[in-house]
């Protein structure tokens, strides 16, 4: 199994949406108000995302930090703000 790593970027805009991407996964672009729903989607589209464009099965992934820190961190209410987490994966 090759194991990758991947970073996604959480950009809080000051309208308070907030805009998912990352420079390792083209296509890759979440945006909204709804955190929930960004957190529930997130998932399955990079693994989507993952096989469409790079041919990559991903079987697992491991969210450094958390991916519920980053949520928790990005609903308290500051200024605009990015936050960044790493992904690591193992794929078929």
């Amino acid at each position: 199994m090759a194991e990758f790593a991947i970073q996604l970027l959480f950009d809080k805009r000051g309208d308070g949406r907030i805009h998912v991407h990352s420079p390792n996964v083209p296509g890759l672009h979440l945006a909204g108000d709804d955190l929930d729903a960004i957190r529930a989607d997130i998932e399955p589209i990079v693994k989507d995302l993952l096989y469409y464009n790079s041919n990559l099965i991903v079987d697992q992934i491991h969210w450094v930090p958390g991916l519920e820190e980053v949520v928790r961190q990005m609903a308290e209410p500051s200024e605009p703000r990015s936050k960044f987490l790493v992904i690591h994966g193992r794929a078929a």
